[in-house]
């Protein structure tokens, strides 16, 4: 079995379907010449290959979250959350396919310090999308409108990790 090398340190992984995995991280705001991006890995065979890549030029991606039903990625970068689509590979030349920017969308306030939106999940539909921000603060939004509906700010401790129950009803 033989894996792959990135060219950035990574901060997040998840499965996007039975045969690929997306990554996210980077060198951070610094310009220290190493990248911030997404990228999107197959599986099958002896090795991972590249598929697809997103560039985050500005800063690093901290996490990111595949929906359950579509070929959709949520990504936290700084106080922003993209929303990316895997589209059919359309391979014309030697590059790598690059995921497409459907939305990008401030959810994390910022304030005088540095805020960032530290996870990211879908709920088990995907109707539904939560993030937690640098205050801890947990947001839950509808999707794919991005309608806050809830926030949760009671709790005194950090939250580190947010997941989705996988069973139940929409």
């Amino acid at each position: 079995m033989s894996g792959c090398s990135v060219d950035f340190p990574i901060y997040d992984i998840t499965s996007v379907d039975s045969v690929r995995v997306a990554l996210c991280g980077g060198g951070g705001v610094v310009k220290s010449g190493v990248p911030n991006a997404v990228e999107v890995y197959d599986t099958r065979g002896k090795g991972m290959v590249l598929s697809y890549r997103y560039d985050c030029e500005r800063a690093a991606p901290s996490c990111i979250a595949a929906h359950p039903g579509e070929p959709i990625l949520a990504v936290g970068v700084d106080h922003n959350l993209l929303i990316l689509e895997i589209e059919k590979k359309q391979k014309l030349n030697k590059q790598v396919p690059t995921l497409k920017k459907v939305l990008e969308r401030e959810v994390v306030k910022v304030t005088d310090k540095a805020e960032i939106v530290k996870c990211v999940t879908f709920c088990c539909f995907g109707e539904k999308l939560v993030t937690v921000g640098e205050d801890n603060g947990i947001t839950i939004w509808e999707y794919p409108s991005m309608v806050r509906r809830w926030r949760i700010t009671q709790h005194l401790s950090e939250v580190t990790q947010v997941t989705a129950h996988t069973m139940g009803e929409p």
